[in-house]
Parts: C-alpha cells; sequence; structure tokens
C-alpha cells in the first residue's frame, strides 16, 4: 500500500493514438510532476466528461515542471500523436492515502 510522498511513477509503450490514463487509485491523490515522452503528443486534465488540453508537443518533451494535483476522479491523459509507438513515463507524489 502507498504512504504519503511514496513515489508515483509508470512507464508505458503506446501505439499512435493510443491514451495512458494517469490516474492513483479511488481515495488517492498525487501530484503529478513530470510527463516524459519520446514523441508527439498531447496531455490533458479529465474527470471522465470534460477535458481540458494542457500541452502538446510535435517533438518529443518533458511536460510539466511544477505540479498538478491528480485523484481518481479528476486524472492526466497522454495521447501519442507521433505516428508510431512510443514509451512514454509519468512520476509524482502521494499527497493523500487512505487510512
Amino acid at each position: 500500500m502507498a504512504a504519503v510522498n511514496d513515489s508515483f511513477v509508470g512507464t508505458a509503450s503506446l501505439a499512435n493514438n493510443a491514451t495512458l490514463d494517469i490516474k492513483p487509485a479511488s481515495g488517492h491523490e498525487v501530484a503529478l510532476h513530470y510527463v516524459l515522452a519520446v514523441g508527439a503528443g498531447e496531455l490533458s486534465i479529465t474527470d471522465g466528461t470534460n477535458t481540458i488540453l494542457i500541452g502538446l508537443t510535435t517533438t518529443g518533451n518533458i511536460w510539466y515542471g511544477g505540479a498538478v494535483r491528480l485523484t481518481n476522479g479528476q486524472y492526466a491523459v497522454y495521447k501519442n500523436t507521433s505516428g508510431a509507438t512510443q514509451t512514454v513515463a509519468y512520476s509524482g507524489v502521494y499527497t493523500k492515502v487512505p487510512a
């Protein structure tokens, strides 16, 4: 089980136009610090209905560097728009966990 300040990290290989939900488990909250990609893509925040595009690149990039709070109900989505399979990684920390 995760504890406050534990790492919230992941890596995925995404086919072109595939998406990755960056989403903590129910009852957990995280501060997302970085999303790293090796090709073109889009980063959005969503609640599953309403989506806000917060960044896009045509070359590959490191996104963020600050922190955005994520919950199971409001989470980040990365979409691969590179035209090929690409690797994506994310890094953050848990800020709230269930007792």
